[in-house]
């Protein structure tokens, strides 16, 4: 990577627009404990310098530039204390934007108070002991944009370089604080950059692994959907009867649930396919399955394509309902079927029917009169073998052996 690339690397903006602005409202949450902790330290620290200023000997609190510091502490205690549940409250209220404002006046606050001391110690000869590690320090724990910690950072050493040229200040050290403060605002403005440039780096890692997750999640749902489903008739298939059905059973058998299980066959179907052909079946087969939908008007019934022709409808209810098995219209599931399955007419002339017709066999009952799901169905298909004996076109009922 040349020089260049280098640079490119650098300036290049990390985040999308659309990612910046949720950006915006994901590192207050982040940071959100560190700057309130930050908040309750400064307090602390501001109170405890109060304190010793009153404890002190003599009038140097009240005379001369010692009240100016206390003043400072007392300013920069007021400030923080009223802020911080200001802050507290609008982190919870989610307004970014207004918080945004509040980080910028309560760094702005901070540094009134930092050229303040850095001021009176210049008097005092001090030095710029306290610009030197606050600023930075600042810079480290407070997050801000590259433009506001320019700004901030940057105009507030030229406001410090005029006051202790314009003053007069400490003249004979002016040159060695001019220097030496212009270079710790270029670090505080370095660090604060990297430590905004970090976090959005972190956010945007975060964002595509999440992206990549709920991608994931789509993919498996349609791999799910696609697993449990008869690719020709769109309904279930026996492997969603198993994995989720199956599963159910236990909970279906808990609640004491009341179900009706049907099992449909479509009469001399291989017949059908043999004389018309495999894609004459399949269309068949997919009429059938939308006229069963059309049939179903409640949410709780499952319909399964159980075999090559024969399918599988299951309806459990609460042991509290007792109209169970019915259409909209006051009949049968089972009498629904049959009868739209007769007016559709699909037309065969290789039987003594002119259309094709279904046979269907009937389970009902509690579901604590059984200890599995697959001996309820056997039920259903020892019905559906009665109807076929019967002569076929027609509804059997399970009757259990006295």
């Amino acid at each position: 990577m040349d020089v260049r690339d280098r640079i490119r690397h650098v300036v290049e903006p990390i985040l999308t627009k659309e990612q910046k602005s949720r950006f915006r409202e994901y590192y207050p949450e982040k940071i959100y404990r560190v700057e309130r902790n930050i908040g309750l330290v400064v307090a602390g620290t501001q109170f405890c310098m109060m304190l010793i200023f009153f404890f002190l000997k003599g009038d140097y609190v009240m005379e001369g530039d010692g009240r100016f510091y206390l003043y400072l502490y007392m300013y920069l205690f007021l400030v923080t204390v009223i802020l911080i549940p200001v802050y507290m409250k609008l982190v919870k209220q989610k307004k970014y934007a207004v918080l945004s404002w509040l980080r910028r006046g309560y760094v702005l606050a901070m540094c009134v108070w930092v050229m303040g001391i850095t001021v009176l110690d210049q008097i005092h000869g001090s030095g710029l002991g306290v610009f030197c590690y606050l600023i930075p320090t600042m810079a480290a724990v407070l997050l801000m944009s590259p433009a506001e910690s320019l700004v901030i950072f940057g105009g507030q050493w030229m406001i410090l370089l005029l006051i202790l040229t314009i003053r007069g200040i400490n003249p004979d050290e002016l040159f060695s604080s001019i220097v030496n403060s212009f270079f710790v605002t270029v670090l505080a403005v370095f660090i604060s950059m990297r430590y905004y440039r970090s976090m959005e780096m972190e956010f945007r890692d975060r964002d595509i692994i999440e992206s990549q997750y709920k991608e994931i999640e789509k993919v498996n749902e349609k791999l799910s959907v696609m697993v449990n489903t008869d690719q020709l008739t769109g309904l279930n298939n026996r492997r969603y009867l198993s994995e989720v059905i199956g599963c159910k059973f236990e909970e279906y058998k808990k609640q004491n649930c009341f179900m009706e299980i049907l099992m449909l066959d479509i009469d001399f179907f291989k017949q059908y396919n043999d004389t018309y052909g495999h894609v004459q079946g399949d269309a068949c087969l997919r009429e059938i399955s939308a006229i069963i939908r059309e049939c179903i008007s409640q949410e709780n019934i499952v319909v399964i394509r159980y075999g090559g022709e024969e399918f599988l409808i299951m309806h459990c209810l609460p042991k509290d309902c007792h109209r169970i098995g019915e259409s909209g219209s006051g009949e049968s599931m089972a009498d629904c079927i049959q009868a739209r399955i007769r007016k559709a007419g699909i037309p065969r002339n290789d039987t003594f029917r002119d259309h094709v017709t279904v046979s269907i066999g009937i389970w009902r009952g509690w579901l604590q009169q059984s200890d599995n799901m697959e001996k309820l169905i056997s039920h259903a298909d020892e019905a559906l073998y009665k109807a076929k004996k019967a002569g076929r076109d027609c509804v059997q009922y399970y009757m259990a052996m006295p």
